[in-house]
């Protein structure tokens, strides 16, 4: 048996090529605890196209809130207006050693050159000081030309945090480049790992073929091989690239160990498909035998549960219902089976033309792959609106916790982007909060 919860909004779009007439408030969120010392939490929210009279991009404004009294504590705005600063971020822990967590704010960055076959983007990734509100350094990441506006779209660097990679005493993280050229090829992508203290490179990986995309998507899973380090999962595929071979068309995840960025194994698509690995969520031990297991969602089938020791698939799980995209996270034990579950936000479509659509959470087992709940939203006539996702602390060993659901939506009087909080001990709602809400 599963609970359903349904939020309604009614959204109606009168241009729906211009990301200006969406509030994309919401389009990505961060967890942070207690900073400010409140007895609540903290969380930072994104709105990648704020600030900007272009129709197509945005400058980008990242604000971090408190939860309690949806008072604004900090704001960094992005700084040119096809930024779209905010569009990825995470928050690997403290980074300047003054005890207060931090943020790295990933950003699409300069467009140099536009025209209707050509597209210029160099991305940039900032960490900044949720203390003092400063810059602590600027990473840009490698240009690259693009042939169609929709693959520089797509050219944001994603983000994943990992352990202290370099032993000195300050959390690293791992930047995912898809769209870099790696010796020639086009498209090769890769995956660098930096020094959380100053941004120093510690290590690369490349795509090993022309238009793999290596980096499209990165996920932090718990020690593969017994280094006592985490380790990371990348995702990869030919993104809107229809004049490859067809194999290599095809999505997949490399499981990698995070201290030399080896590959210990790969898994490809089931079938054909560039969008699997387009999520990602590492898990806890799903099949007790002592190594960690992880999910892969493809928003075209289902989600696939693998194993940690060899990549052998242990399950998977479908909706009833198409899908647009979809977003995973890993939950702690929301049923009480001593297994870690997954939470899965999915974006469905009612109807071919997109017109009336769906979003949902999902609550899954991560053991037996049963649905436990279901926590919904409908809006119509949207631009692929996000959902992003984000784990709150436990209460206590008794509470699995809660989410952070950030939904980016349709600007229009009674409708706004959005941040909903779910308690996993009760599946319901907390509250929900849009940009007119927070206090300055």
């Amino acid at each position: 048996m599963f609970r359903t919860l349904t939020i309604i909004a009614a959204i109606f779009l009168a241009n729906p090529l211009s990301p200006l007439s969406a509030d994309f408030y919401g389009a990505a969120v961060v967890s942070l605890g207690d900073i400010n010392e409140d007895g609540g939490f903290e969380y930072a929210v994104a709105d990648p196209f704020f600030g900007s009279d272009d129709e197509r991009w945005g400058t980008g404004r990242v604000q971090v809130v408190s939860a309690p009294t949806n008072k604004v504590i900090r704001v960094f705005d992005g700084k040119s207006k096809t930024d779209r600063f905010g569009a990825t971020m995470i928050s690997p822990g403290d980074l300047d050693g003054d005890g207060e967590p931090d943020l790295i704010i990933g950003a699409q960055g300069s467009m140099a050159k536009w025209t209707s076959s050509e597209v210029d983007v160099a991305g940039y990734v900032v960490a900044v000081s949720l203390a003092s509100g400063q810059e602590l350094y600027r990473i840009d990441t490698p240009a690259g030309k693009y042939q169609t506006m929709w693959h520089g779209a797509h050219a944001l660097p994603t983000l994943v945090a990992l352990d202290d990679l370099n032993g000195d005493g300050i959390s690293d993280f791992a930047i995912g480049s898809p769209f870099v050229r790696s010796e020639g090829d086009d498209h090769a992508g890769a995956v660098r790992i930096y020094s959380g203290r100053d941004g120093e490179v510690l290590r690369e990986k490349f795509g090993s073929r022309p238009h793999s995309h290596l980096g499209t998507r990165l996920a932090v899973i718990d020690d593969l091989d017994g280094d006592d380090l985490n380790d990371v999962l990348i995702g990869g595929g030919a993104v809107g690239c229809e004049t490859v071979p067809e194999r290599h068309a095809w999505g997949f995840v490399l499981a990698c160990s995070s201290g030399e960025l080896s590959e210990l194994f790969r898994i490809e698509a089931p079938q054909e498909s560039s969008s699997f690995g387009r999520s990602l969520c590492g898990l806890g031990d799903t099949n007790n035998d002592g190594i960690p297991d992880f999910a892969v969602g493809d928003h075209r089938s289902a989600v696939f549960r693998y194993s940690g020791r060899d990549g052998a698939l242990l399950g998977e799980w479908e909706s009833r219902l198409p899908r647009i995209s979809l977003e995973l996270i890993r939950l702690d034990d929301v049923n009480g089976d001593q297994t870690d579950d997954l939470g899965i936000s999915v974006k469905h479509s009612l109807d071919p033309k997109y017109d009336n659509s769906r979003a949902l959470l999902y609550v899954v087992s991560g053991s037996s792959n049963e649905l436990l709940a279901e926590v919904e939203w409908e809006v119509w006539n949207f631009l692929r609106p996000g959902v992003a996702l984000s784990i709150l602390p436990r209460a206590n060993t008794d509470n699995p916790g809660f989410v952070l659901v950030g939904t980016a939506s349709i600007r229009n009087p009674s409708s706004e982007g959005s941040v909903h909080i779910v308690d996993l001990q009760t599946l319901k709602i907390k509250s929900r909060t849009n940009q007119s809400d927070l206090l300055k």
